[in-house]
């Protein structure tokens, strides 16, 4: 007969020598630490990349903008030499 689920995870726990339970704690708190850096490393990247789609946004439709002025000018030179 099969013991309960929760004494089997008694067992192995108490099996479990203290160093390698230390190791294993210690590298389980290292996947977390490096997950976490990715995650901020990721989110500081997007940011970087969206301020810059944002700071050349602005700078296009600058220029678009001098474009038109310089057209509408040039428009109105035309039409009134005729």
């Amino acid at each position: 007969m099969l013991p309960h689920d929760h004494n089997i995870w008694m067992l192995i726990f108490e099996q479990t020598p203290v160093a390698l339970r230390w190791i294993l704690g210690i590298l389980t708190c290292g996947i977390f630490w490096l997950a976490q850096r990715l995650y901020l490393n990721h989110k500081e990247r997007v940011n970087r990349l969206e301020n810059l789609i944002v700071n050349q946004s602005k700078e296009t439709n600058k220029n678009i903008r001098e474009v038109h002025a310089k057209v509408d000018r040039l428009t109105l030179k035309l039409l009134d030499k005729d």
